[in-house]
């Protein structure tokens, strides 16, 4: 793209600005090089300038044009040089419009160029979708239903989780796991019994842990808690003190305890 390099009359001074560099040259060289090259008389870029340019006595050149970046020396009349200006050039040209409606200025890092604008779909009608493309093209997509959860609690007063056992295990299906509280009245001996039973019935003979938590239920020791015959609906309980009641180990407050039943649903 043509440029021209300076106003139409610039005037030139000398180096301590006080009189016209009468009698001065510019000199044009490729940019950065020691190479030649003159500037143009008009935007056409058709017909050199002499290089160098001399300064009259108004301190002026003709119109300096150039389409390619050059390297201006300005010297006074004895060839001392003033200054040095690199890289003067053309300014970045603006790619043709014709055909680019709705596109925007970009560059690629070298050059200008058209970019076409990413728009997003429009919206009526796409409650609850989500933006996405297939690499090409933009649009909205419905999310596809979530899968039932491996894993879920169960809806009971004792609480139960469900996982589905891995494929190809003996006797894989579903993972039930329930727990629960209880508690067992004081019995005034060294044993006390009770029972469990399950929220969720199990389709296999499950395994069944009991927890103590009570401290004070008995004078002295603590009662050993044991899960009795599991079935799939329940199982019995019982806490057992080895100390008889005559010493000190009947059970003589209320027991709670905590339980645990894993097995498949």
């Amino acid at each position: 793209m043509p440029v021209r390099i300076g106003d139409q009359a610039p005037q030139y001074l000398n180096i301590t600005g006080d009189e016209l560099l009468v009698g001065g040259t510019i000199t044009s060289y490729l940019s950065g090089t020691s190479t030649l090259q003159a500037t143009k008389t008009d935007a056409t870029l058709a017909t050199d300038n002499s290089n160098p340019l001399q300064i009259d006595s108004q301190g002026r050149v003709p119109d300096m044009w150039t389409g390619i970046p050059l390297t201006l020396v300005l010297a006074d009349a004895s060839g001392a040089i003033i200054w040095t200006r690199d890289d003067v050039q053309s300014p970045l040209e603006i790619p043709t419009q014709a055909g680019q409606q709705g596109k925007f200025l970009s560059t690629n890092g070298t050059a200008l160029e058209w970019d076409s604008i990413s728009e997003v779909p429009d919206v009526t009608g796409q409650t609850g979708k989500v933006l996405s493309n297939d690499g090409t093209d933009t649009f909205w997509f419905t999310l596809p239903a979530a899968p039932a959860p491996d894993i879920t609690a169960a809806a009971n007063a004792q609480s139960g989780i469900t996982a589905t056992a891995t494929s190809g295990v003996s006797g894989a299906g579903t993972l039930l796991i329930q727990t629960g509280k209880g508690t067992i009245p004081a019995s005034g001996i060294n044993q006390a019994n009770g029972t469990i039973t399950f929220p969720q019935a199990f389709t296999t003979i499950p395994v069944v842990q009991v927890t103590l938590t009570t401290g004070s239920a008995c004078a002295s020791g603590f009662p050993v808690p044991n899960a009795t015959s599991p079935s799939l609906t329940g199982c019995g309980v019982s806490f057992n003190n080895s100390r008889d009641a005559a010493s000190g180990g009947a059970i003589t407050g209320t027991v709670t305890y905590n339980w645990t039943a894993i097995g498949l649903a």
